[in-house]
């Protein structure tokens, strides 16, 4: 796989994970009324503890697209082309 394939490649996960964050993030505030006694059943946990798991998993896959997407993709695309 040659280095413009690649930087391409990263630069659409970046763009695909980037907006699938976006929506999570979108739907959890929209629609947390909805899914949180869904989500509190499921869980065997309080709906009160939601949150905290909501933004926790919010920030750790902010994180993971930062670390693995969007860092490689910036660092292919800072270096020469040889």
């Amino acid at each position: 796989m040659t280095k413009s394939r690649l930087t391409v490649f990263l630069g659409w996960c970046s763009v695909l994970n980037i907006g699938l964050l976006c929506l999570s993030a979108v739907f959890l505030i929209v629609l947390g009324d909805l899914v949180r006694p869904l989500h509190s059943f499921l869980l065997s946990m309080p709906e009160s503890d939601l949150s905290v798991l909501y933004a926790n998993w919010i920030a750790g896959f902010k994180v993971l697209v930062i670390v693995f997407n969007v860092v490689p993709y910036l660092a292919l695309k800072l270096t020469k082309e040889t």
